[in-house]
């Protein structure tokens, strides 16, 4: 099975999540409703693949290695304070679990529904 567990990937599954583009999530723009996704996606990418902070930063619309430090340490705090950005979190990785023909039919909504469903 193809799992998402690629910069390229991960950034696909963020934004399918919250619903906003791929030139949105490597934009310069630094809205909330834009760099809370973008903040996510770094530190999944640094969770869930091997590739350097300079990398992935390119990945991210040519941000420094010290934002992306910046955004997974971030991500990390808010997780422990914050229950929906946890749950963001998690339900994403769990939907990179799949592969993109079994989780491509899924809405993010679906997503959590199908993750609390089971596991009652």
């Amino acid at each position: 099975m193809r799992t998402h567990t690629t910069t390229h990937g991960i950034k696909w599954a963020v934004c399918r999540h919250f619903g906003i583009s791929k030139s949105e999530i490597e934009s310069s723009r630094r809205c909330r409703r834009l760099a809370r996704p973008r903040q996510i996606a770094m530190a999944l990418c640094r969770e869930l693949t091997t590739r350097s902070l300079p990398y992935i930063g390119k990945v991210y619309g040519n941000r420094d290695h010290t934002t992306v430090l910046h955004a997974c340490r971030r991500i990390d705090e808010l997780r422990k304070t914050d229950p929906l950005i946890d749950e963001d979190y998690c339900n994403i990785k769990w939907a990179l679990s799949y592969s993109a023909d079994e989780c491509s039919w899924m809405q993010p909504t679906e997503w959590a529904a199908s993750v609390f469903r089971d596991a009652a």
